[in-house]
């Protein structure tokens, strides 16, 4: 278009260049479009299975690995680390894509003007590639450390609102506030780590761009008065190469969202590459009642401290209704984490039907053993659909007799005798 202007060429001639350009615009509006749609049509189904993978594979773990992990890191794994990655898929990606695509179709249109341009562009790439591994290397732990301060900061959140009404009656509201505030301080400072980082490596990006725009008129100026290229052809390179500087920048930038990503998909990767255990009730499971062994002798504590349970002993009889009672903190919440494997047994031995509980699967002791704790789940919906939890493949019919069984022994077990002085005559 430019020589067209300087050589006198006929008006016609501008317009039938601009119309070609307007027609290059419009295709690539569409194409972008179409593979935006394509790449998020892949991406977001992939994303789909890998946060059913990460649910299965955490059910799959044993109890004792989930309670120790902490609600706060499972659920910063299923939603912020999920929604790291989505962004990523979303947004990044395309056009992350895109942009290298501008970048070397631009490399092939400066070289096809004089490949003396693309020695000038190239020439500057150090500057990009140093700016960049100087980043990578110090950014990649940043966004490691920033994702397990969050998970913290999150199971922080829990445990206080889980527990508010006890924080409140025990007038501890400030010294859980000050925890909250201490987790949260802690991984703010990761961010500002990060944007520190970022910070000092936009600058050095615009370094480059000067460095590169200079060089690239410096050799058209040269070539254009030598006679090699025509004064269009300088004026295209350099606008080749003042078109790059959106693409580059989107590329380098988007590698600190890919960071980020990145040390969240190795979280959830992490999860589902963890051995699984049978979660499966094996056929020859009875369901008769069975007995419950712990041997005389047995201590339990905690991180090798001060022991929680000290030399009992307890043997329950198949059908036997025992009752535990103490003190709070006298160990009965842990007795039953034991017997139900949420808790490794350690050095003790607990037998679960003749068999050591370590001996077992969690498919197994989960159909020998059920602990029903004071913090009852009920999930949203009707009756039918909690009880069917149970039963999947249960009808109306079973779900209604159930009910009325239910309401039978709901009557019998808590009825209260109604003649004077009496109290209640059964209790479950």
């Amino acid at each position: 278009m430019v020589d067209a202007v300087t050589e006198g060429k006929p008006f016609a001639s501008l317009l039938r260049i601009t119309a070609f350009m307007l027609g290059a615009a419009a295709a690539g509006v569409a194409l972008t479009w179409w593979s935006t749609q394509l790449l998020a049509n892949v991406a977001q189904n992939v994303l789909a299975d890998l946060r059913e993978d990460v649910f299965a594979a955490t059910l799959a773990q044993p109890s004792s690995l989930v309670e120790d992990a902490g609600t706060g890191d499972l659920i910063s794994r299923v939603s912020g680390d999920v929604e790291a990655v989505n962004t990523v898929i979303a947004r990044v990606l395309p056009a992350t894509v895109s942009a290298l695509f501008m970048i070397s179709l631009t490399l092939v249109g400066v070289g096809v003007i004089d490949w003396r341009f693309t020695v000038a562009i190239v020439a500057v790439a150090p500057i990009h590639y140093f700016a960049l591994r100087h980043f990578l290397r110090r950014s990649g732990p940043v966004y490691r450390r920033s994702r397990a301060a969050q998970a913290r900061r999150g199971q922080q959140l829990i445990e206080t609102l889980g527990g508010a009404g006890t924080v409140t009656a025990l007038r501890r509201t400030d010294e859980h506030i000050d925890r909250i505030a201490e987790t949260s301080e802690h991984a703010i400072s990761f961010d500002m780590q990060a944007v520190r980082l970022r910070t000092n490596f936009f600058p050095q990006l615009n370094g480059a761009e000067l460095l590169g725009l200079a060089a690239v008129l410096s050799v058209g100026y040269w070539l254009v008065t030598t006679g090699s290229v025509s004064i269009g052809a300088a004026t295209a390179a350099a606008l080749y190469f003042h078109s790059l500087f959106s693409p580059i920048a989107v590329f380098l930038s988007n590698i600190d969202e890919l960071q980020d990503a990145g040390a969240s998909l190795a979280r959830l990767i992490g999860v589902t590459a963890m051995p699984g255990r049978p979660t499966s009730i094996p056929a020859s499971a009875r369901s008769e009642p069975i007995g419950v062994e712990v041997d005389p002798g047995f201590s339990h504590s905690y991180d090798n401290s001060t022991p929680v349970i000290d030399s009992i002993s307890i043997s329950i009889a198949p059908g036997e209704r025992i009752a535990v009672v103490g003190s709070s903190g006298a160990g009965k919440t842990t007795l039953a984490k034991l017997i139900a494997g949420i808790i490794p047994v350690g050095d003790g031995r607990i037998t679960v039907d003749g068999k050591l509980i370590d001996d077992l699967s969690d498919a197994e002791l989960r159909h020998e053993v059920v602990l029903v704790s004071q913090e009852i789940h009920v999930f949203v919906g009707t009756i039918a659909d909690d009880l069917r939890l149970c039963a999947p493949d249960s009808d109306d019919a079973k779900i209604a007799q159930a009910v009325d069984t239910m309401k039978a022994q709901w009557i019998q077990n808590f009825r209260t005798d109604s003649r004077p002085g009496s109290g209640p005559v059964g209790t479950s």
